[in-house]
């Protein structure tokens, strides 16, 4: 994503804004019609847990032997599909509440990144942090581990387009869906209805996966978190249509965010039949158009993760589309960082 950098509150959440400074290299380079910022707290993850394993695990498998054991020396023996799902896990207790805002990004049309942002961070915001905690010697073993499981759990959320969703509907959370006859959020269809429907256990699930060329992986491994949300992002269009009226009528799910009228054209509310009819219906045509790019956002997690945990843990250059991408994160977000350190400190002790 070649695009400003930053972050917005939905609805007027947060307050002081972030904004480039004067003679930044990056700010004057990027001004992109679609932007990110943070949706508000809400209780869904990235992936379901089976997804997100699924990332930890094609990520270890393509890892050097001695990042791996660098890896596993750290998370003390266990595997980063173990480590993956923990961020999650921890955000029932009230001293780690304060990392909710960690999980998401919005990228409406026609805004840009950064724009007012929210002083907790956001994912892309604290995915960065979280790579900067790992790298630097001096962080304590028990926040070290800490960062690597928000890193592995984060980068899996950027690949889960509704967090690159609507801020107005919550990244589908505000919308219930008949999937197959059980009423579920479109959040909760991409988070694990797809994923759960192979009936897969994450390590058949890598299997299936795990057929990336060496061109394609370098490829991947050379993007950063803003080419991943963008990436997310360009696939709400196809996330949110949903197949009434004998298809006729591909009307979108997030009819609800303008009046009645997607954000990405299309028919408006009041001529689709699950209007009236209550919940969409999401069946075989829906899952036939999205089912493959569930498996490519999550194969595109794992490898990414992968590049990004080798040059930590072999303390290699970072990719340049990275290492622009966080200096300006750091240059931009010191209020930011300064509340997910305290964060980190205080859920750690």
């Amino acid at each position: 994503m070649r695009g400003a950098l930053g972050g917005s509150g939905t609805g007027g959440s947060g307050t002081g804004g972030r904004r480039w400074r004067a003679g930044s290299s990056l700010a004057a380079a990027v001004l992109l019609a679609v932007g990110v910022w943070v949706l508000a707290p809400r209780p869904a993850s990235g992936w379901g847990q089976t997804g997100h394993r699924v990332v930890g695990e094609l990520a270890e498998r393509h890892l050097s032997p001695p990042a791996r054991r660098a890896v596993r020396e750290l998370l003390d023996g266990h595997s980063l599909a173990r480590a993956s799902t923990w961020p999650d896990e921890i955000r029932a207790f009230p001293r780690w509440s304060c990392t909710s805002p960690y999980h998401y990004v919005t990228i409406p049309p026609g805004e840009s990144y950064p724009g007012q942002g929210l002083p907790e961070g956001d994912a892309i915001d604290a995915l960065t942090f979280f790579v900067d905690l790992l790298r630097e010697p001096a962080t304590p073993r028990e926040q070290r581990q800490t960062a690597l499981r928000f890193v592995v759990h984060l980068l899996g959320d950027l690949h889960q387009p509704l967090h690159t969703g609507l801020g107005c509907d919550r990244g589908g959370n505000d919308i219930s869906a008949d999937y197959f006859g059980e009423t579920r959020k479109l959040h909760s269809v991409w988070d694990s209805g797809m994923v759960d429907s192979e009936k897969l256990s994450f390590t058949e699930f890598v299997e299936f996966l795990d057929l990336a060329s060496p061109q394609r992986i370098r490829e991947l491994q050379a993007s950063s978190p803003l080419d991943w949300a963008e990436e997310a992002q360009a696939l709400l269009p196809q996330v949110y249509t949903c197949y009434v009226k004998g298809d006729r009528c591909p009307c979108f799910c997030g009819d609800g965010c303008r009046d009645g009228t997607s954000v990405f054209g299309g028919c408006r509310a009041a001529e689709c039949e699950w209007i009236a009819a209550g919940p969409v219906v999401l069946g075989y045509q829906y899952q036939a158009h999205n089912l493959p790019v569930v498996h490519d956002q999550l194969l595109k997690g794992g490898i990414r993760l992968a590049g990004l945990l080798e040059w930590v843990f072999t303390n290699r250059q970072a990719p340049a589309a990275w290492e622009e991408l966080a200096s300006a994160m750091r240059e931009l977000a010191e209020s930011d960082r300064a509340a997910m350190a305290s964060c980190v400190a205080t859920g750690t002790h």
